[in-house]
């Protein structure tokens, strides 16, 4: 750290670490500016704003903050005011990047080619695990194609034959289409995105739209939970759901204009 201050007139670090380790560094001195990118705190503006006051403190002459987000939808701008090249006094603010700023040419550009990377990647890496998984049974003697893992969701299309008029009115609404987003937008290979557009990811649900097409767009399972068991053998008390349960993906950080009385008399069932 020395010989860097000796090169730098300011030294500002982005820490890929939770609050309490990027704090640790803050006091071993020489850095001006600290941020965390693992946001234990989230900042998310008040409704009619898309700007939010955050949270800064100093420690010792280090200004330290957390990126205050989770899911990337902030731009941050920190001011600051120097007396002697030292900071004086500073600011922390969060721009919440909703459709009020027009879209930039240039980071569409790069956008687009983060996502061709991610969905080279995650083919590429369930195919590679897809491999792996039928050597394995293989090996212990199984035929994969009769042992595979089977997926515990019934799909949609199963509820219809019971719940006609629930499923009618699923059938017209926004969450029939939530896939159809993502492929808009190229997002769906994108981890941090298809979860809240898809049924039963990471729960032997949805793989990929080309391994999984029966399970895209938030259907019935994706907030009753996995249903085949109740397909097969109908009962009651299966598949509560209650506020919490839209706030999974509905959260102040993702859709800071989500209102549940508002919105539930839009699906109520």
């Amino acid at each position: 750290m020395p010989k860097l201050r000796e090169e730098a007139d300011f030294v500002i670090v982005v820490a890929h670490a939770g609050s309490e380790k990027a704090k640790a560094l803050a006091n071993i001195g020489g850095i001006d500016v600290l941020i965390s990118t693992h946001a234990e705190t989230k900042a998310v503006p008040m409704k009619d704003t898309n700007v939010v006051d955050a949270a800064a403190e100093k420690i010792g002459d280090c200004i330290f903050f957390e990126s205050g987000t989770h899911m990337g939808w902030n731009v941050g701008r920190l001011d600051i005011e120097l007396n002697g090249g030292r900071p004086k006094s500073f600011t922390n603010k969060l721009y919440y990047l909703d459709r009020e700023y027009d879209e930039s040419p240039a980071m569409l550009n790069v956008y687009a080619e983060y996502n061709n990377k991610v969905r080279e990647l995650a083919l590429g890496q369930q195919e590679k695990m897809r491999a792996q998984f039928k050597e394995l049974l293989k090996k212990r003697g199984f035929d994969p194609e009769k042992h595979g893992i089977k997926s515990d969701f019934a799909t949609a299309e199963k509820c219809k034959a019971c719940h006609t008029q629930q499923y009618d009115m699923w059938e017209k609404g926004r969450h029939a289409r939530a896939f159809k987003t993502l492929e808009d937008s190229s997002q769906q290979f994108d981890p941090e995105c298809v979860g809240c557009h898809t049924t039963g990811l990471g729960k032997r649900g949805f793989v990929n739209a080309m391994r999984t097409p029966e399970l895209v767009n938030v259907q019935c399972e994706a907030c009753h939970g996995a249903g085949r068991t109740h397909a097969d053998q109908p009962a009651a008390g299966y598949g509560g759901v209650d506020k919490e349960t839209c706030g999974v993906c509905h959260s102040e950080e993702i859709d800071p204009e989500f209102d549940y009385d508002k919105y539930w008399k839009r699906i109520e069932h």
